[in-house]
């Protein structure tokens, strides 16, 4: 129970750390930009990583992929009670005590936009997938004007 609230906490305290970012930035971001040409979306956050046609259809992708190492710490509780028999007599006891030990964790943040432009280049759908840290640097680049 202890290692959930330790885990719990660790998520917590990266969500704060990641400048109060939301998915709403991403999503006022691009309704902000749906009707502009798609040199204004480049303009705010940076080049695409590819652009397909699919169905017809010019598509632009962000892709932003990285993965994390940390250590989480898990505390494991022991307690017990001890009986010795002996020559000289038998003893009685209680023992308690506590151990922390980290484990390694790994996790992977992304993120990727995809944005449909029409035969002017103009931005008429967007979508977007991934995690708070994945996407991060994208909503950030939204809430900057």
């Amino acid at each position: 129970m202890k290692t959930y609230f330790h885990y719990i906490a660790i998520i917590t305290a990266s969500l704060a750390l990641s400048g109060c970012t939301t998915f709403e930035d991403i999503d006022n971001g691009l309704s902000n930009l749906h009707g502009q040409h798609i040199d204004a979306l480049v303009a705010k956050i940076g080049y695409p990583l590819s652009q397909n046609e699919v169905a017809g259809r010019k598509l632009y992708i962000w892709d932003s992929r990285k993965t994390a190492s940390y250590s989480l710490p898990v505390t494991t509780y022991n307690s017990g009670n001890v009986n010795t028999y002996g020559a000289y007599g038998n003893t009685y006891g209680t023992y308690s005590g506590s151990t922390t030990s980290y484990v390694p964790q790994v996790t992977t943040y992304y993120c990727t936009i995809t944005v449909e432009v029409n035969a002017y280049e103009t931005i008429v759908a967007a979508q977007y997938n991934g995690n708070i840290g994945g996407c991060e640097p994208y909503a950030k680049a939204f809430r900057e004007e």
